[in-house]
């Protein structure tokens, strides 16, 4: 069976499963030994602050997350995770159904998911993406809402619907000692 494609003019249907990337925790200052609660996601992973105020997201798969779609995405992700400075470690996709972001609960925020396919460029070396999406920031009014505001609401709905995808561990590129070296920094600077 062919990978499912999504039409770009084809608005998010509501069984689809859209994903947020998640990139390696930052390690608690001081408590190197604690691990994170389960069920729980950082801030960090649903902050973003590209302009023009739009949250990434990735479609994975028309009514579940379909292996096919992954496999296709995941080696972008892992190369958004390298272009990290410093550079990241991809660890799978928070992962909720399209309605769950886009229906409004009573006192809550809902988001409209926009796709938004990247086109292939090969000399900034970018891939097409035919299931890249986004939702932008809201507004109530004149006041649009902030990066971290926005990341505080998307973080509540994706714990209240909690899915985790957990990307291919076979598939974890051995860090360069570039790396290491930028990783190496970034620990001794934050722990002081």
């Amino acid at each position: 069976m062919a990978r499912w494609e999504p039409k770009p003019k084809d608005p998010v249907g509501p069984n689809e499963r859209v994903g947020r990337r998640l990139f390696q925790r930052r390690p608690l200052k001081g408590a190197k030994d604690q691990k994170p609660p389960e069920g729980t996601y950082e801030i960090s992973h649903f902050e973003e602050r590209r302009e023009p105020g739009e949250v990434s997201l990735d479609r994975l798969g028309r009514t579940g997350v379909d292996n096919k779609v992954k496999n296709f995405v995941e080696p972008q992700a892992r190369a958004a995770a390298s272009a990290l400075r410093p550079p990241g470690v991809f660890e799978g996709w928070a992962v909720a159904k399209a309605t769950d972001l886009e229906n409004s609960a009573p006192g809550r925020r809902s988001f409209k998911i926009i796709p938004s396919p990247v086109n292939a460029d090969p000399e900034k070396n970018v891939v097409a993406n035919s299931y890249h999406a986004h939702v932008e920031r809201p507004r109530e009014g004149e006041y649009v809402f902030s990066c971290y505001e926005t990341a505080v609401i998307l973080k509540a709905i994706f714990e209240q619907n909690y899915h985790r995808e957990s990307a291919s561990a076979e598939k974890q590129p051995s860090e360069t000692a570039w790396q290491k070296l930028w990783r190496w920094f970034a620990e001794l600077f934050a722990t002081r």
